[in-house]
């Protein structure tokens, strides 16, 4: 069953209730009450995970615990980072979700950081460093088809920054073919996890070099090598 209005006020009223905006004893309470939302039992039910384990996590390679992952096999996988409501800018921990999104398999594409109050969604197959969209929990109830991928169906979410992913739809689109392309000849030495792990770095490439962080250094020959700024 599917988000409706009455599913996400119940929601909000739960919410109001019962959840103070502590991150450790009302993170997951929160996040399985957000999946019922969304039509799910809970969000175990869903497949979902937390605390989950993220080798090379931290930007000190050290071992991390993801609040959430939702591995999906046929539909995008999700990450979300709870933080306590006293966090009011959630874009400092921006670093952080974006180390655990790119050690997960598979590679979630929609990464939300929450405070409770806000949610903060990052599509990665289109605008890597910045919010597509900024939801307030008491905005749910109009603007909760902007989580269509919480769905079972492959319905593109209603962004509110649709001016900006409009910007890089064609790099998107590329993206896509590229990864559609490689997924048809994943075999034994070059799997699926392989060629996501290829796509995502390829964005990250395009990033760094849209902002001057990459520098292309000519080699003899037809081969280049891409070298990081360490700004």
């Amino acid at each position: 069953m599917p988000a409706t209005t009455e599913t996400i006020n119940n929601f909000l009223n739960y919410c109001r209730q019962y959840i103070s905006g502590r991150e450790r004893s009302d993170g997951q309470l929160f996040l399985d009450r957000f999946f019922q939302a969304f039509g799910y039992e809970g969000l175990k039910e869903a497949g979902a995970r937390c605390e989950e384990i993220v080798d090379d996590g931290s930007r000190k390679g050290n071992t991390g615990f993801a609040d959430l992952f939702w591995p999906r096999d046929r539909l995008e996988s999700v990450l979300i980072e709870m933080k306590s409501k006293k966090v009011k800018k959630l874009n400092q921990h921006y670093g952080q979700a974006w180390e655990y999104a790119r050690n997960l398999n598979p590679k979630p594409r929609y990464v939300i950081l929450c405070n409770f109050e806000e949610f903060w969604i990052y599509d990665f197959l289109t605008i890597i460093d910045t919010p597509v969209d900024i939801i307030r929990l008491v905005e749910l109830p109009e603007r909760f088809n902007a989580f269509t991928f919480m769905g079972s169906k492959d319905i593109y979410p209603d962004f509110r920054n649709a001016g900006i992913v409009a910007v890089t739809t064609r790099i998107a689109r590329s993206m896509g073919e590229l990864f559609t392309s490689l997924k048809a000849r994943s075999g034994k030495d070059f799997t699926v996890e392989d060629a996501q792990e290829f796509v995502l770095e390829s964005v990250l490439a395009i990033f760094y070099r849209q902002r001057g962080m990459l520098l292309e250094k000519k080699l003899p020959g037809d081969y280049g090598e891409l070298i990081l700024k360490s700004n």
